[in-house]
């Protein structure tokens, strides 16, 4: 599944508490479910703002996904913007197909309202 043509997508994300190995990181973090993205599916991102927010903190990250390491994961640089947002507000986005694997992009005006810089 190598990606040389990396698709970015506005993806939800959600912190929980590593319940098995393969993580440095007491919080692991996974995509919300309905985006298109199995939600057990790992996400590499940033382990110290992962780990500043308390365990159940909802993001809205860009991120490609790849398998370079053997087994797919979604990647997300860790200097990239990023927004907190409520659980219920980021559901209602992927129930409206906004966010997640359906759409690589959004509207220009609503990544301005979130305050997110679309990756190419």
């Amino acid at each position: 599944m190598s990606n040389p043509n990396k698709i970015y997508y506005l993806v939800a994300v959600k912190t929980s508490l590593r319940t098995s190995g393969g993580a440095y990181s007491e919080n692991r973090i996974n995509p919300l479910p309905g985006q298109g993205f199995d939600p057990k599916l790992n996400v590499e991102w940033s382990r110290t703002i992962r780990d500043k927010y308390p365990t159940g903190t909802v993001f809205l990250i860009w991120a490609y996904l790849t398998d370079r390491e053997g087994s797919p994961f979604l990647y997300s640089y860790p200097s990239w913007d990023f927004e907190i947002v409520r659980e219920k507000l980021a559901l209602q986005w992927i129930a409206e197909g906004q966010i997640g694997r359906c759409k690589a992009y959004l509207k220009r005006e609503k990544i301005a309202a979130i305050g997110l810089t679309p990756r190419e």
